[in-house]
């Protein structure tokens, strides 16, 4: 089952609509993000309801520049194109809340593609919906199946490579890699020397922008960069590497939030105005890693508490938490102060001054 949503996933990212039912309710789902409008019309046009946007509370609060109750809500498609979705003319009474858990696997199946959580819908009866599967060869789920995808999509992994590594901080490396049976993705422990009874651990999200192109814009590439000198010089340890790009809203819509953070948002403004929470980002991958490598007891390297928390209440003891300091300058302090204020990293910004 987890190889048919896989093939749906596919079928969102390159713009194909899929087909989702709960009991008596069956939705046609187009991606906001990339579905062409000439199949759009096409397909949609002999449907007897007519077309709806599915967005979410935080992007729905972006439009009508108020804050709506937390939840998912829908649009009629012919309102929202007589009023631009991007010039605050939308209101409160334009949109209706939606509590049906299929809205939700929607949006959920959405954020595995990594692909905007906004989608096109319509509600389809049995006739239609065996239509347009023999029409357009359309793939049909129901909630429970996508419930179950996402439960599963990061409890199987399996270790594929293992090499030797010399790096510039850390000559004395090497580096496991693990592939999820389920989606594909693959996350990498970089072990620095010996791990030992209380390793030094930090788990590292990647940063494309950050980590390999250098950016000024974060400290991404800087807290990978330090942590494994640091290791280096105390012994060992190991970076986990998770394949979850811009907190996990992946590396498309990260650059977006870079377009509206030049437009004067900051970093926790920029996901929400595009739909996502402040932090999308599962560390399931990086436990079941450490379960594999035998590590229960940590030293963390992380300046967020929320990484320690996590890992307590998965079952693992953090003996010491390692805060390690990154240079600030004038194009990442506004991030840093972010970072501080909004998801109570423990940066010190004196340095700063």
């Amino acid at each position: 089952m987890d190889i048919y949503c896989e093939r749906i996933i596919a079928d969102v990212i390159r713009g194909y609509p899929f087909i989702v039912g709960d009991g008596d309710i069956n939705l046609l789902v187009f991606t906001a993000e990339n579905s062409e409008a000439e199949f759009l019309k096409e397909v949609t046009s002999s449907l007897t309801k007519s077309t709806d946007i599915l967005l979410t509370d935080k992007r729905a609060s972006a439009l009508v520049v108020e804050r709506l109750p937390q939840g998912l809500y829908t649009i009629p498609h012919s309102l929202a194109n007589k009023k631009s979705l991007d010039d605050n003319k939308m209101h409160i009474a334009d949109f209706r809340k939606q509590n049906a858990q299929i809205y939700k696997q929607i949006v959920i199946l959405l954020k595995h593609a990594e692909l905007l959580p906004a989608a096109l819908i319509v509600q389809i009866d049995e006739v239609e919906k065996e239509s347009l599967i023999n029409k357009y060869k359309i793939l049909s789920t129901n909630i429970k199946q996508l419930q179950e995808y996402s439960k599963n999509v990061n409890l199987q992994f399996e270790c594929f490579v293992e090499a030797p590594l010399t790096l510039y901080n850390a000559q004395e490396a090497k580096i496991i890699g693990y592939r999820s049976r389920n989606n594909g993705k693959t996350h990498y422990a970089i072990i620095v020397g010996e791990l030992g009874r209380t390793p030094l651990l930090r788990m590292h999200s990647s940063c494309f922008t950050g980590d390999l192109l250098g950016s000024l814009k974060c400290d991404c590439g800087q807290q990978l960069q330090n942590s494994l000198k640091y290791m280096a010089a105390h012994g060992g340890g190991v970076v986990i590497y998770l394949s979850q790009e811009g907190r996990g809203i992946g590396l498309a819509s990260k650059l977006r939030t870079y377009g509206l953070q030049s437009k004067g948002l900051d970093t926790v403004e920029a996901n929400e105005f595009l739909g996502y929470e402040n932090d999308e980002r599962s560390f399931l991958p990086a436990y079941k890693i450490m379960q594999d490598l035998q590590i229960s007891r940590l030293r963390l390297i992380s300046n967020n508490p929320r990484k320690a928390d996590d890992l307590k209440s998965n079952g693992f003891i953090v003996e010491e938490m390692v805060h390690l300091q990154s240079e600030i300058n004038s194009h990442n302090i506004d991030y840093l102060k972010t970072k501080a204020t909004k998801s109570n990293h423990k940066i010190n910004l004196k340095n700063n001054e």
